[in-house]
């Protein structure tokens, strides 16, 4: 797998929440990992992987199995 393919729209873990703001709803990007959301995962780890689109939970997606 490419580097560049590593990103959080391509995660299994990932995604979308509506919020809703003042005028509008807001389409805001989530994580189901348990590790992610854990009191371990600290601050610093987040704002790091922040910065690389992608954190280090990342997992690729799994494809789905037609019935």
């Amino acid at each position: 797998m490419r580097e560049d393919e590593r990103h959080c729209d391509t995660c299994r873990f990932s995604f979308l929440e509506p919020e809703r703001d003042r005028t509008r709803i807001i389409l805001r990007q989530k994580c189901r990992n348990p590790e992610y959301n854990s009191s371990k995962n600290v601050h610093d780890n987040i704002m790091e992987d922040w910065g690389r689109d992608f954190c280090r939970f990342w997992a690729p997606k799994t494809e789905r199995k037609g019935l």
